[in-house]
């Protein structure tokens, strides 16, 4: 009698620190929402088991409620305690586990884990979880870092998932985008729709003649993008501009102007197809005389 009061006020006890907030269901998962932000929740009430006749746990990147999106960005303390799922699907967008969120999840067999950084987690996590027979699916690039990571190592396995995205080539005006450098079967303008998860693009902008390259956007000032998910990459071109432009005979620019010590030498500049030459901040064209 005595251990049946105290596992009861055990449970009760969970069950009021879980249940401490509004608590929403949206699917087939429980979420506490905040002011901007969602968090996985348990479906725990007095003595109930947690989610139960849910069997596989496939968490959203984002959850909608009266018309509003949240963004899911944490699994709660207890979440799935003492739950009968066998898989669970974690987002990218998840950065933190709370205390015991898998713990006594005694059905447990895979976890597949988007995030590309482990999220901070320790042998409480998991408590009485026998993940040594459970498998965990992590992203390509963070391979190393799961299997490096307290509790996430000590799962069965670390496997890698196999994910690919599409990266959409926006043609700029003015110029072109090529890819270069690349292991892929494709050197011409493109639009890649499987693009393996990690892989490293660099990409070439070629300007028509008069115009200049300005600037990229969806990859780094190099023109390298590294894919994490889907991307969309364009560039952007300006006109040419020539100013302050003055003929100069040869020998002057090359006698009269040269400077005693070279600490100012001419520099060379092809601007639409021309040769002109810089020097002293001001640009010339040469003439023969």
């Amino acid at each position: 009698m005595t251990k049946r009061i105290v596992l009861l006020f055990s449970v009760l006890a969970i069950s009021s620190l879980l249940w401490s907030d509004d608590i929403v269901k949206i699917g087939s998962l429980y979420y506490s929402l905040g002011e901007s932000e969602a968090a996985v929740a348990a479906d725990l009430s007095g003595c109930k088991t947690n989610y139960a006749g849910v069997d596989s746990a496939g968490i959203p990147e984002v959850v909608t409620y009266k018309g509003k999106d949240y963004p899911v960005t944490a699994i709660r303390k207890y979440a799935f305690y003492f739950s009968a799922i066998r898989t669970v699907s974690i987002p990218s967008s998840v950065t933190e586990i709370g205390e015991k969120a898998f713990s006594d999840c005694h059905q447990l067999e895979a976890v597949y884990n988007y995030a590309l950084k482990p999220q901070p987690v320790d042998a409480e996590t998991f408590a009485n979880t026998d993940i040594k027979k459970c498998e965990l699916y992590v992203r390509q690039p963070s391979l190393a870092a799961y299997s490096d990571a307290d509790a996430w190592r000590d799962f069965h396995t670390v496997n890698p998932l196999v994910l690919y995205w599409q990266v959409s080539v926006l043609q700029p005006e003015h110029g072109r985008i090529v890819l270069a450098d690349n292991d892929l079967d494709c050197d011409c303008i493109i639009d890649l729709e499987k693009v393996p998860d990690g892989m490293s693009l660099r990409f070439v902008a070629e300007s028509d003649e008069g115009y200049e390259f300005v600037a990229w956007t969806g990859c780094d000032d190099k023109g390298v993008l590294t894919v994490y998910q889907n991307e969309t990459v364009t560039c952007f071109f300006n006109k040419r501009t020539v100013t302050a432009v003055e003929d100069m005979p040869i020998e002057d620019m090359f006698i009269k102007n040269m400077p005693i010590e070279n600490t100012s030498l001419p520099k060379k500049i092809i601007r639409n197809g021309h040769l002109l030459i810089m020097h002293n901040g001001k640009v010339y064209n040469l003439v023969a005389q």
